[in-house]
């Protein structure tokens, strides 16, 4: 980098106050705005913080238009450097879980760092709980939390909730009014005491930011690279008592960086790195479950040299086999100054080469039935940059997908249940490799293109071949459907003083009923999902928690769907349980509940039982809900009566939690007119219950699943009619 135009600069602003102008810097950076100027800001931020200063007031501060002049002019200085600025490819935000709930973060415009840190801090205090000394884990917890605090506290002042997407704009970085800009300038700025404050009310100490903090004036600019700038490694800057974090996007990297420096400072490098190994290929593990490709029995071959390294075979189908392997960061010659330099892979992709060779005769020598076989190469680092280079293989139909965890993260999670996406998208994008001369720098990008077009690279009626192909970025819009799909957050728990991690159940944040996360493995467990919309949390669980049944799993769904319609009408008149209660329980039992299942379901029961009972623990706010198999043939009714019955039941349960002098407010005419406006009789409902003797063939128990026909099949055969053509 020019350290000259970073000088002229410099003179340029040493003029003016420059821990005003840092805070200024520091609150632009959180205006969605400025995502795609972030080099620019960044630059910025490491010029004004070379430059020492008294404090704030000791010289006249720059006005916001001179400022933007200096930003946005065509002949200044920064001019130069937005020709390094690509496409922001994160969320703008999105949460993080750790002890205490969730926290906003910015993922800033380093790719995977909330990726990383997440599995790193798993590795630390899960994976290797019971490995890692004392000391360190006390150093990582105060450091990690510290941090996290310090993230939500800036994100809560600027008005920045979880899932803010960038917005993009002009070339030109964006200038707030002068009323918002005090807003965001305050937002990341703060004394000592108010730090302090933060942090000890959580049971850390000052200290536990002190590595990531320098003084204004101490960041050098002699040989500056945007790669390896003193702000990436120290964003927090102390002037006079007060501390700007000037960069909020690297606090993640900044934080990820000091959890390794720590690591290689107590001696515990290699253990941290390999207990990080084996959480992403648990994660990895989990990706493909969500698309059902899950582990096979089936041996490999011997383990290369290979360090950190992984592998296994995955079913795809019948006649499909997938070959994965990981290789994580060793995280040797780590330089803790520079925490985005390259990860030397040591001629890892030669050995790489070998192996897939030899698994692939492998796999035709030893095993039968087997047609065909994908290779995943999985590639995950710990925060160091990559550049994987695994030459063009003489082989057959070879089906081959180089990626990240993270990124194979983010594919199975957009295509859940689509057992062979993977094999269809790796077998199009190598029929374009044949026909063209692919230029793409990202695998996520490739497949953003594939899915954009209908899960096919068919470009145009024009002949392709020979001819260069350009991927354009398109990894961004990706991580950020998922980030809105899924809306990843942590909230107390139905089981007293814990917490859950919980993601959206019909992925959009319309329907704000959710289900823990662990959901999405696809591991057969009791379903239990949380209605976000009232004005305290609600949890709507079955009472056998050791019983696994999709039966339940209707009534939860109605049962939340139906209460979030009622919130208009409820939402105020429930008001007075927020400060008694953490959570509201609705725990359903459904006794003899084979009996729900059985064909012949118009059966003879006896006019003398309630089938529907409630009882109220007002101690704990569970609202205990028995339907006996007596209703069943009320829910048999192509109309949405017993729906209506049952909600009825349980309004009267919300009802008994009321203090006694409010429970005329949920009164039975009441809650008969709350059923009548929002659950009008008709054939608006959510549970579909048949009764398999009439129509045997709607039963799809004792059935393999079907594979529904997606549009990259289609696609496929449209294609070979062209290349036929």
């Amino acid at each position: 980098m020019n350290s000259h135009l970073l000088n002229q600069l410099v003179k340029t602003l040493s003029k003016y106050d420059s821990a005003d102008i840092l805070s200024t810097i520091a609150g632009l950076q959180l205006m969605p705005e400025n995502s795609n100027r972030s080099v620019r800001l960044e630059v910025l931020a490491h010029a004004v913080a070379s430059i020492k200063n008294k404090g704030f007031g000791s010289k006249n501060c720059i006005s916001l238009k001179e400022l933007e002049k200096i930003c946005n002019s065509n002949s200044s200085t920064l001019a130069s450097f937005s020709l390094l600025e690509e496409p922001f490819n994160n969320p703008f935000t999105e949460t993080f879980s750790f002890y205490g709930g969730s926290y906003i973060v910015f993922p800033g415009i380093a790719e995977e760092q909330t990726f990383i840190l997440i599995n790193l801090v798993i590795a630390i205090f899960f994976e290797g709980e019971n490995f890692f000394n004392e000391q360190f884990k006390r150093k990582a917890y105060e450091l990690t939390l510290a941090i996290l605090l310090l993230s939500n506290e800036i994100a809560r002042g600027a008005g920045l909730e979880r899932g803010v997407e960038p917005v993009d704009t002009s070339s030109d970085i964006v200038f707030p009014t002068s009323q918002y800009m005090n807003q965001l300038k305050k937002s990341v700025s703060f004394t000592k005491s108010e730090l302090t404050n933060l942090l000890t009310e959580n049971g850390i100490i000052f200290e536990a930011i002190e590595n990531l903090t320098l003084e204004l004036g101490d960041v050098s600019i002699n040989n500056y690279n945007i790669d390896n700038g003193e702000l990436l490694v120290k964003p927090i800057v102390q002037v006079s008592g007060k501390f700007i974090v000037a960069i909020p996007g690297i606090l993640l990297t900044a934080t990820r960086n000091e959890l390794i420096r720590l690591a290689i400072e107590h001696d515990v490098k290699n253990e941290l790195v390999k207990f990080y190994s084996n959480v992403v290929w648990d994660n990895i593990k989990d990706s493909l479950g969500y698309i059902n490709n899950y582990p096979t029995k089936i041996s490999t071959p011997k383990i290369p040299d290979i360090p950190l390294f992984e592998d296994a075979f995955f079913q795809f189908d019948t006649d499909k086999l997938a070959y994965v392997s990981l290789v994580s960061d060793s995280l040797d010659s780590y330089d803790s100054k520079q925490p985005l330099a390259y990860w030397n892979l040591n001629n890892i992709e030669t050995k790489l080469e070998v192996r897939i060779k030899e698994i692939y005769e492998y796999v035709l020598t030893n095993l039968s039935g087997i047609n065909e076989v994908l290779f995943l190469s999985i590639f995950q680092g710990v925060g160091r940059q990559i550049v994987v280079s695994v030459k063009k293989l003489e082989i057959e139909s070879l089906l081959l997908i180089g990626l990240s965890a993270a990124d194979l993260e983010t594919i199975t999670l957009l295509e859940v249940g689509k057992q062979l996406v993977l094999w269809k998208y790796a077998r199009s994008l190598s029929r374009l490799k044949q026909q063209a001369n692919l230029i793409s720098y990202h695998e996520l990008n490739n497949f953003f293109h594939y899915r954009k077009n209908d899960y096919s690279y068919y470009l145009s009626d024009q002949s392709i071949a020979n001819k260069d192909i350009f991927i354009q970025d398109g990894a961004g819009e990706l991580r950020r459907e998922v980030i809105h799909q899924r809306d990843y957050h942590t909230v107390p728990s139905y089981i007293p003083n814990y917490l859950t991690e919980i993601t959206l159940l019909f992925n959009t944040r319309e329907f704000p009923i959710y289900i823990p996360r662990s959901f999405l493995s696809k591991i057969p467990q009791p379903l239990t999902c949380l209605l976000e919309a009232l004005p305290l949390f609600v949890w709507v669980i079955q009472k056998n928690q050791e019983e696994v049944n999709s039966l339940y799993g209707e009534f939860l769904v109605a049962i939340a769907y139906w209460l979030w319609q009622f919130n208009p009408s409820l939402n105020p008149i429930i008001q007075s349980l927020v400060p008694k209660y953490r959570v509201i329980i609705i725990q359903l039992s459904l006794p003899s509940n084979k009996t729900w299942l059985e064909p012949n379901k118009q059966q003879d029961f006896s006019e003398d039982i309630t089938p529907i009972n409630i009882t109220v623990d007002r101690r704990s706010g569970t609202i205990n809900v028995t339907i006996l198999p007596e209703a069943s043939r009320n829910f048999l009714q192509a109309d949405n009566s017993a729906e209506r019955e049952m909600m009825k039941y349980i309004l009267a349960g919300f009802r008994k939690l009321l203090p006694e002098q409010e429970q005329e407010n949920l009164s039975d005419e009441i809650i008969s007119k709350i059923i009548e406006i929002h659950t009008p009789l008709g054939l608006k409902k959510q549970i579909i219950y048949l009764d398999s003797s009439i129509n045997p063939e709607l039963d799809p128990q004792k059935l393999p699943p079907y594979q529904k026909l997606q549009k990259a099949d289609i696609n496929e055969l449209l294609d070979d009619l062209f290349y036929e053509w």
